[in-house]
């Protein structure tokens, strides 16, 4: 996710939207989401840039993360073909023997990011803490929204994995109406 300084200085004012993006100076901030495809979880980490320096350790950390979650190694890994996940990033999970598969684009991840945006601009106006805190809140309104497929909450689905309980099915489509 790209999150431009302008926006914020159109939407907060020019001393206020700087003075509320982390980390020193006038540049743009990324979001790192990382997803479990089965029930929906996300991972999120603010970076300064989109380039594999930026990424590599924070996505080390959320696979660990993912690890502690789900009580067993991440088998694989799914990304678009963008810059930051070539070179390193690739060396590390095939070092980690982390099978992965790059796609022209994820829908998975990208459904999540759309409603992280819309959760995050939805916070943001509200102006209270600063951007780290609200990007906090927001991955938590992301965690705990119901999800139409299975039915729980990406939070409540991975609570039942981590207790060894049967993850999410997904729901069956109700059978046709009859036709009089």
């Amino acid at each position: 996710v790209h999150v431009r300084a302008k926006d914020f200085k159109k939407l907060l004012g020019k001393k206020t939207g700087l003075g509320f993006m982390p980390g020193a100076g006038e540049h743009d901030r990324y979001f790192l989401n990382s997803v479990e495809t089965h029930t929906g979880y996300l991972l999120s980490d603010i970076l300064y840039g989109k380039k594999v320096k930026y990424v590599l350790d924070p996505l080390t950390k959320q696979l660990e993360r993912f690890k502690v979650l789900l009580g067993r190694k991440v088998a694989r890994v799914e990304f678009d073909k963008g810059k930051e996940f070539m070179g390193d990033v690739t060396k590390m999970l095939d070092a980690k023997k982390i099978r992965y598969v790059r796609k022209v684009t994820n829908a998975i991840v990208e459904s999540k990011t759309a409603n992280t945006q819309r959760n995050c601009w939805a916070v943001v106006v509200q102006t209270r803490t600063g951007f780290a805190d609200r990007v906090e809140q927001d991955v938590k309104i992301t965690k705990n929204t119901l999800n139409r497929t299975t039915g729980l909450t990406p939070l409540r689905a991975m609570t039942l994995i981590r207790q060894g309980k049967v993850g999410p099915y997904k729901r069956r489509a109700p059978a046709p109406a009859k036709l009089k």
